[in-house]
């Protein structure tokens, strides 16, 4: 769904069930009205593009495309999240790291490792204003366990000092 509360119809369905067998389970907005997601049920990130330059009476349901950006074949939909400049992370659950989409007019044809270290089966991720990325993990007990939630500084590194969370493993 896309909502515009200021409409006379404040929302439009821009997706529904699962073409191509894309389960959308994380999704970030561009500032140029594209939509990203994550596939819950494999592989890739997709794109809606731009959706949200699309008049809502005149919106229909949309197929999502695959972002050419060459992401490893076991690369399997988690979470999705943004940097201040535009930068798409998107976690690698499979091969646990966090990879980083430069934004550009390429629809982020090209990514890198961002973090690598301290992640076990990743599954979410978020952005802090000041730049820290945090990172879930589901694989937190047991004979690989880390912790709950890994932290990393604005390009990927485990900073000296950590904030202490207050998150259990169970």
């Amino acid at each position: 769904l896309r909502l515009e509360p200021a409409s006379p119809a404040p929302y439009g369905t821009v997706y529904s069930g699962s073409v191509r067998g894309v389960v959308p389970e994380c999704g970030r907005s561009t500032a140029s009205g594209d939509f990203f997601v994550s596939n819950k049920a494999g592989a890739g990130v997709y794109i809606f593009a731009d959706v949200a330059n699309t008049p809502l009476g005149s919106l229909s349901t949309q197929v999502p495309t695959l972002v050419p950006a060459g992401l490893p074949a076991t690369q399997t939909g988690r979470g999705l999240s943004q940097k201040n400049t535009g930068d798409l992370l998107v976690v690698d659950n499979a091969g646990n790291q966090v990879l980083r989409s430069p934004y550009n007019s390429l629809a982020f044809a090209t990514q890198s490792a961002f973090a690598t270290s301290g992640l076990s089966s990743p599954v979410g991720i978020a952005r802090s204003s000041a730049g820290d990325v945090f990172v879930s993990n589901s694989v937190t007990s047991g004979h690989h366990a880390t912790s709950p939630i890994a932290h990393f500084d604005r390009v990927g590194n485990a900073p000296a000092v950590s904030p202490s969370l207050p998150f259990t493993s169970s």
